[in-house]
């Protein structure tokens, strides 16, 4: 199981409700209260002020922590996730890259990739 949660009611309503050994994102821009994650990998990163600060915006959250889940899950390629955005979101393809690459660049930062 992966929880990515980017508001405290996703986290608080839904980490106890993952198995241990799942994989729990949180946003920790928008997260300061901690919440019971014994048995869980947890990883966190501002992904709301990335996506301010670096994209314009917080339309780009999504994909920015998208980037960051794939990158510490190591669920999917960045071939394969290249290949989706490509197919589904054909329009403004580059700048919907540019802030999936920020995500793995986040928890290459971190010393998780």
């Amino acid at each position: 199981d992966v929880l990515l949660a980017l508001c405290p009611a996703a986290l608080t309503t839904y980490a106890e409700k993952t198995k241990p050994g799942s994989i729990i994102v949180y946003d920790s821009h928008m997260i300061t209260e901690a919440v019971n994650c014994d048995g869980r990998t947890v990883y966190s990163a501002p992904f709301t002020e990335i996506a301010r600060q670096e994209l314009g915006g917080t339309r780009n959250v999504n994909l920015v922590s998208l980037g960051f889940v794939c990158a510490v899950s190591k669920m999917i390629s960045k071939d394969s996730l290249y290949e989706a955005l490509e197919d589904q979101l054909p329009k403004g393809l580059e700048s919907n890259w540019r802030a999936v690459i920020r995500g793995y660049e986040e928890a290459e930062a971190q010393g998780l990739i």
